[in-house]
């Protein structure tokens, strides 16, 4: 449950090759911190179909795709499930029994050959100034769209809610290049936040190490994010506007990957209680 599981720090780690979940907390979590981390190859990158939930923060990670998850060359290895996502939310509105805190995404940056979220809801998310591109892996048939899921389907069943109010959910500051974005947005009335830009973030290279992130000179996400501040388990904590959108903070060229900082990890007040206990 929420109350127990809590208080995850994973930070600064390389996942590779992974054909599950690299974040998974299962029925219900809370204070889970994900940040510093880089994604290459792996199933769908957040599991999040919690039941019931604490706050969660995912910042200044990469991700990315260069094959086709499931696919392996060995004969008779291969794997039905190979479509991939980002996020893996609850499936329906029944599982949602909550309550559900924050669920604060922002300042990654993303290069994807799959749905952005397929289906589902994901209650109390905030999602800020991430960059987002889309590439087919090699030798897949190119997506003409599905970011949110198949828009024109069912609510929950078929693409990602847009009820948005009713979810506590909003989208703002994030800068897409995701084919048909704008077009399925307005087809199913997503309330995109007016920072939002669909010009993509044209990152330099194609997601192969952390530098290909870096922002081209003409990227729209350069120095463009916005402020916003969220809520720690310590009180609030407030990012400036005018940086990069996504992870990488560098200049053109720079080829440094300097990422976004983020707030410092803060454990509960029952953590730190438990630290002073055993002499932690």
């Amino acid at each position: 449950e929420a109350a127990l599981n809590r208080d995850f720090h994973i930070h600064h780690n390389r996942f590779e090759q992974i054909r599950d979940n690299v974040f998974e907390p299962e029925d219900g979590a809370s204070n889970w911190w994900f940040h510093h981390n880089d994604m290459i190859d792996v199933h769908k990158w957040f599991s999040i179909e919690c039941e019931t939930r604490g706050p969660i923060y995912i910042f200044s990670n990469t991700g990315s795709f260069r094959t086709q998850q499931g696919s392996n060359t060995f004969p008779g290895d291969t794997d039905d499930n190979k479509g991939g996502a980002v996020f893996k939310p609850i499936k329906n509105v029944d599982r949602a029994k909550g309550p559900f805190a924050g669920l604060y995404v922002f300042h990654n940056s993303f290069l994807t050959r799959s749905s952005y979220i397929k289906k589902g809801l994901l209650p109390g998310l905030s999602h800020r100034n991430n960059a987002i591109a889309y590439a087919p892996a090699e030798g897949e048939t190119p997506r003409t769209s599905g970011f949110f899921g198949k828009v024109h389907g069912p609510e929950y069943d078929k693409r990602f809610t847009s009820s948005w109010s009713r979810w506590n959910i909003d989208f703002d500051g994030d800068v897409v290049g995701f084919p048909s974005f704008a077009d399925e947005v307005l087809a199913a009335r997503y309330p995109l936040g007016k920072h939002t830009s669909d010009n993509g973030p044209h990152f330099s290279g194609a997601g192969h190490t952390p530098c290909d992130f870096e922002l081209m000179a003409n990227s729209p996400a350069r120095g463009s994010s916005i402020a916003f501040s969220l809520l720690l388990p310590s009180g609030h904590w407030s990012s400036p506007g005018g940086l990069n959108v996504g992870a990488l903070q560098d200049a053109p060229g720079s080829r440094q990957s300097t990422r976004f900082q983020g707030p410092a990890f803060v454990p509960t007040l029952a953590k730190r209680q438990y630290d002073t206990f055993v002499g932690g």
